[in-house]
């Protein structure tokens, strides 16, 4: 496996090489790409949390689509077979009404991101029957990590200082994936035939509310988190006063995920529970700041 880096000593589990390129001039990729028989796209615009951009669908249209469009392009040139490209849930929603997301639900982006996903989805479908490469479009739940970004970032943040949380009477239960099982999902799209010209919803099996995250991740930081049992209309008005009423949404939404088209077709099983990578996940962490 050659691992593309936008920086010098990133390091990539696994990967028989690391090279730093510039996704922006794929041209200079021709070389590399002759090498691949899989692109694997995961480089995008996103986790803007404070976003500062005068247009910011303008900028996320020029990374999340144009950027794909450049990529997928050259390595078609290349004579890749498989383009993998990873999406986002958000294509389909930023909340649950009544069922769980499955791949025949009407995509419906929540946000500027979101949209420029599913335009790059479209894109990678055009492009794929104009050259005749196979493509896999994968949409993942909120991905988590030891080094993950954004508003999961922000909670290993908090569950490291052991503050009291006012989360203890949130209820809204949601699906996750842990950065372990998207790339062993990844891995057979890969090599596994009915992936061809598909599109899988991704996430862990189990549900999990805000309390529960917080308590496995204390429990692999062996920092026990306190839960306090604050109305939730309590928390909706600080987050107002405070505008982070759009993190706390997405944090706290009903957001249920299918899996099964990945697990019928593929035979695909995710090799983690929820709580165990969560502790996973607050195990590495502790070890990386320390």
């Amino acid at each position: 496996m050659i691992a593309l880096a936008r920086a010098q000593g990133t390091l990539v589990e696994g990967a028989k090489r690391v090279v730093v390129a510039d996704l922006n001039a794929p041209d200079s990729l021709g070389d590399i790409l002759k090498e691949c028989e899989a692109v694997i796209h995961l480089a995008g615009r996103a986790h803007m949390l404070n976003d500062t951009a005068d247009d910011p669908l303008h900028e996320f249209r020029r990374v999340n689509v144009g950027m794909t469009e450049k990529l997928m392009q050259q390595a078609a040139k290349a004579g890749v077979r498989r383009f993998i490209y990873a999406s986002s849930i958000g294509v389909n929603g930023n909340k649950n009404s009544g069922h769980p997301f499955v791949e025949t639900d009407v995509e419906s982006p929540h946000d500027l991101y979101a949209v420029s996903k599913l335009e790059a989805e479209q894109l990678v479908k055009k492009i794929a029957a104009q050259t005749g490469m196979e493509y896999v479009i994968v949409r993942p739940a909120l991905v988590f990590g030891p080094d993950a970004p954004g508003n999961f970032g922000l909670l290993l943040k908090l569950a490291a200082r052991r503050l009291p949380l006012p989360f203890g009477r949130l209820s809204a239960r949601r699906n996750l994936l842990s950065v372990w099982n998207l790339a062993s999902f990844l891995e057979l799209c890969i090599v596994h035939r009915s992936t061809l010209s598909e599109t899988f919803l991704i996430a862990d099996n189990e549900t999990v509310t805000l309390a529960d995250i917080f308590k496995n991740l204390g429990a692999g930081m062996r920092k026990a988190q306190m839960m306090l049992p604050v109305p939730q209309i309590l928390l909706v008005a600080a987050c107002y006063l405070f505008g982070k009423q759009q993190q706390f949404e997405k944090l706290n939404s009903e957001l249920r995920i299918d899996s099964g088209k990945a697990a019928e077709k593929l035979g695909w099983k995710a090799p983690y529970t929820t709580a165990e990578a969560l502790i996973k996940t607050g195990e590495e962490y502790i070890l990386d700041s320390e």
